[in-house]
Formats: structure tokens, sequence, C-alpha cells
């Protein structure tokens, strides 16, 4: 079933763009890129009927965003974060294509992989196909996933099925080590980009290369970045934490001093976005969890507390935590009445 081009559509996808870029930090360029491919395939402009709505290659270090782009994307213009997801890893091996398109024809029930993620990307709306770490996949495999550039497949039961209405996404690492490193060394982005589209060449060949409608490079995450994302996974995890319900109406609260060793700990250029999200979620969560523990499972409604570092109460690791304080990893959790008055107390020294 054809998309609708309706008024709101439209208002979709002329909003894209700033969509994405309030969502992933530091990824202007290939949000620019990705926006203008994606919006001139989701009207059908330029789009030959025999090939799907787009095959564009994301490349570029892990934790970049190259994934959540595809699902920010399909979350804004169709409302769901359902995306058909295939993890070229599971398929590194010679029958790797049996899982992907069902074992033959005395199986009519099995299509595989592509087949259940199809028929739920249907039941929900979505469009997009991410093939996620191509260069992680068996050849045989690869190769029968770059085909699909003619938008059919056939399952292994030899059911033929239409790709021409979804947008494939392909995903890889490839090269992404040295271009990184060439950043780092102040070389120009373009020149980057010309080292990551030499070594697709080399994997893929120039013929598959030119079926691809658009290559597209993520830039490593620098330290500037990494701060505002590391802000942006601070806030989501004193979200979810506030919608505990054993956190009824909370008020929490991250000092700076905590939020800068948040960003220490997550920080690493060569794996992106992740490990700054791990480290919000494992010091605030864990020292919460202490802090919960403590007050026998629930806080009162209404609680107003604060995060900080166990050095700022003159403790390691929260040694000496007690019913108001909880500490995790050099992390402690205090009233905010009781963080106002260790900060009142040099001022009354002095």
């Amino acid at each position: 079933m054809e998309t609708t081009i309706t008024p709101e559509y439209l208002a979709r996808l002329a909003s894209l763009p700033d969509y994405l870029n309030s969502q992933l930090f530091g990824q202007a360029a290939a949000v620019a890129e990705f926006s203008g491919t994606f919006r001139r395939a989701a009207l059908n402009i330029a789009v030959e009927p025999c090939r799907p709505r787009s095959f564009m290659l994301l490349l570029g270090p892990t934790g970049t965003g190259k994934t959540e782009i595809t699902i920010l994307t399909s979350q804004h213009i169709w409302g769901t974060k359902a995306i058909a997801r295939l993890n070229m890893a599971e398929f590194s091996d010679e029958n790797g294509v049996l899982r992907v398109i069902g074992k033959g024809r005395e199986y009519p029930d099995d299509e595989g992989q592509l087949g259940a993620e199809l028929a739920n990307l249907e039941k929900s709306g979505g469009r997009i196909v991410l093939l996620d770490e191509i260069e992680k996949a068996h050849p045989r495999v690869a190769k029968l996933f770059l085909g699909m550039e003619a938008a059919e497949v056939t399952f292994g039961n030899g059911r033929k099925a239409d790709l021409s209405k979804y947008f494939f996404v392909i995903t890889s690492n490839l090269g992404t080590a040295k271009a990184t490193q060439m950043a780092l060394d102040g070389l120009s982005r373009n020149e980057c980009v010309e080292q990551l589209f030499a070594e697709c060449a080399k994997f893929f060949n120039k013929e598959v290369v030119g079926r691809f409608t658009k290559i597209i490079m993520f830039d490593a995450l620098h330290r500037d970045v990494l701060a505002r994302v590391a802000g942006k996974f601070i806030d989501r995890v004193v979200a979810m934490i506030r919608a505990h319900p054993c956190f009824p109406d909370a008020s929490i609260e991250i000092t700076p001093e905590a939020r800068l060793a948040i960003l220490a700990a997550g920080k690493d250029v060569s794996m992106g976005a992740r490990p700054m999200r791990h480290s919000a979620e494992n010091r605030i969560g864990e020292a919460l969890a202490d802090y919960l523990i403590a007050q026998g499972g629930a806080c009162a409604p209404g609680a107003e507390i604060v995060v900080c570092l166990a050095s700022s109460l003159g403790r390691e690791d929260g040694d000496g935590c007690d019913g108001e304080t909880a500490a995790s990893r050099g992390f402690a959790v205090v009233s905010k009445a009781e963080w106002a008055d260790l900060q009142r107390r040099p001022l009354a020294a002095a």
C-alpha cells in the first residue's frame, strides 16, 4: 500500500532535517545528504519502478548514528520506530542464505528472517529495511542482499516479494578506522570521504558500488559533540527514573561535576555515542538503585534529590553512605536540603 501524499506527510518530510539534527549531534553533513535522498525517494521522484525507493550505504565509525538515523526517520515519517533490521554478523557462514530467505520449498511457511521482518514491518506501517554491517555477512549473503537492488526477492518456498516500496539502508564500518585517524590528523572531510570510497570499491567492486543511490559518511564524534551527547543521555536517564513508580513526582538534579565525570568515563572517539549512554545509565542508575534500597524500596512523593560525586561529600566511593545517601562508582545521592547545606559549609567556615 503506497503512502498517500497529504499536507501532513509533506510537513513531516519538510521538517525531517531539523528533527534529525535535533537528535543526532555532529552529523549535519550526513543528515543533509540522508534527508535529501530520503525525501526525493519518499515522493517517488526519479525512482525507477523496478528498484527500491532507496539503496543507501552509510559509512562511519560505530556509535555515530547510522542505525539511529533510520529509526528516527521511521518514527518521524510514519509514527513508528519499527524497521526491518537484519544484523549481518548473524549471517557470516555459508548457511546464512537459508536463514535469510528460508530453507526451501519443502518448508512452505519458512521465509527466513527477512520474510518475518518484512511481515512485521507491514503490520507496523514502517518502510525501512536496515542491513547492519554488511561487511560481516558471508559473501553469498552479501551478494543476495546487494542483488535486491532489483527490488525483488524469491524466498526459499518459491514466493516472490516486491521490494519497490521499501527504503533500503545498508551500514558499514569499512575503512572508518583509517578515515577517523585522517580526520584527527587534520585532513579535510573530502579527503576522508575519498578514503572511505576507495575502501568500499576494494570490498564491493566498482560495479556494486554503482548500485547505491547514495553513499554517506558519518563523522567521528569529537569532544565538544560528545559533551552534548552526554547531556542528552543524562536527561534521558533522569526522565526514565522520574517515570519509575518508586520515584513518584521526584525532582532529580545531576551536579556539574557528576556530569563531567560521566563525560570523562564515556569519552571514546572510536566507539561514538554508545559508551556515553552506558556511562550515564550505569553511574546514575546504580547510584539511584543503591539509594532506593537504602530508602526501603521507594522514596517519598515529591522527593528532591541530587546525584553528585562521593568526593564532594568527603567520601571515597560512597563510604559511609546511609539513609539519605547512596553511592556507586564514586557517585552519591543526597537530599537537595543536605546538598544545599553542604554547599554552605565552606562559606560558614570562612
